[in-house]
């Protein structure tokens, strides 16, 4: 059985902002990723799908979701956060859904679901936390299907050493019952997420918090409920703790 561990917060209401972008930034060429087909700009599923089904395999086209370096998913208990030095490369995180069909790759243990709803400095806080902490930032695809304005925005967010910690994975929204943005997720054991574009993995126990706490909160109030998640948030505890 899940724990589950509820909070209410007040959320205060933002300004908006409005800005000019430039068609290239940081050696991203918007204008080449807003020439993509049409049909792969829908979302992140839709273009995993359209990507993979020029394979030979029917693996190929049921298994592939957008990742950034799924072999940083693997940990015993949390791996090591981060990626290469050098600016952040979108291409790679599309590149990254052929990777996830190589071979069973087991699910990360520490996962924060994000949104870039949230406010710009929260979101800027749990990549650098949770990353850190040794876990994985993970959004359910591109907002409004606008894979430009994702790249933008991963190029203001993460730092070139938490970029293999940033995923697009909606499998893991699904397995663990994700509906709202920020929420936290400690897993008991290793598990492989399934394989298709709609399944939903079969998953250990876990503890959840959802709400807009920083990261290091939602670990202490998992590790202090005992529950199931309870070792990995201590462990991720640590290596926050160490870093600070």
């Amino acid at each position: 059985m899940k724990r589950l561990i509820s909070l209410s917060f007040v959320v205060l209401g933002l300004g908006a902002t409005s800005a000019i972008l430039a068609q290239t930034v940081g050696g991203l060429d918007l204008g080449a990723i807003e020439g993509r087909d049409p049909a792969i700009a829908e979302n992140a599923e839709n273009l995993v799908k359209q990507a993979l089904t020029r394979g030979k395999t029917a693996v190929e086209s049921a298994s592939a979701v957008v990742t950034s370096s799924e072999a940083n998913l693997r940990r015993a208990p949390l791996g090591t956060a981060g990626g290469a030095q050098g600016p952040m490369d979108f291409d790679a995180i599309l590149a990254g859904a052929k990777g996830n069909l190589t071979a069973p790759r087991g699910g990360p243990m520490l996962v924060a679901f994000a949104s870039l709803s949230m406010p710009e400095a929260s979101l800027k806080r749990v990549i650098g936390d949770v990353t850190q902490a040794g876990g994985v930032v993970v959004f359910r695809g591109f907002p409004g299907g606008n894979p430009a304005r994702f790249a933008l925005a991963m190029h203001k967010l993460v730092e070139p050493r938490q970029a293999a910690s940033v995923l697009i994975d909606p499998r893991l929204f699904r397995a663990f019952g994700v509906e709202a943005v920020p929420t936290y997720v400690a897993v008991s054991s290793d598990y492989v997420p399934c394989d298709s574009l709609t399944c939903v993995s079969d998953v250990p126990p876990f503890d959840r918090l959802v709400g807009n706490v920083p990261a290091g909160f939602a670990l202490e109030t998992i590790a202090g409920a005992r529950g199931p998640g309870a070792p990995v948030a201590e462990a991720a505890l640590a290596r926050l703790g160490s870093a600070q």
